[in-house]
């Protein structure tokens, strides 16, 4: 695989990292306000996102490239009311789809 190959993926890797952390964060705190059908469809999304980050790991590995996992910035605790977290959501879906139409 060559570098600049490498370096792409290993920047998707990191967005679906983050991603997985950020949907698992919101759906705690959708729990926490005890709206446990958003707490479960966040849960889901943050499962999708950490198989598509598995997925590209896997294809690295495969190519015998090398995986660089960067730390994930910390995620904050409070998203607002469940209107802006889902507007946090669908920004953050377009910053993920338009990271991928760069490769």
């Amino acid at each position: 695989m060559n570098d600049e190959l490498q370096k792409l993926i290993n920047n998707l890797i990191q967005i679906e990292h983050v991603s997985t952390t950020l949907y698992l964060t919101m759906s705690a705190y959708m729990g926490r306000l005890n709206l446990t059908g958003m707490a479960h469809w966040l849960r889901l999304q943050s499962e999708e996102e950490r198989t598509h980050m598995l997925k590209l790991i896997d294809y690295v590995v495969d190519k015998d490239g090398t995986v660089k996992l960067n730390n994930i910035p910390a995620q904050p605790s409070d998203f607002g009311t469940p209107l802006e977290t889902f507007q946090k959501v669908l920004a953050h879906e377009q910053f993920v789809t338009n990271s991928y139409r760069r490769v």
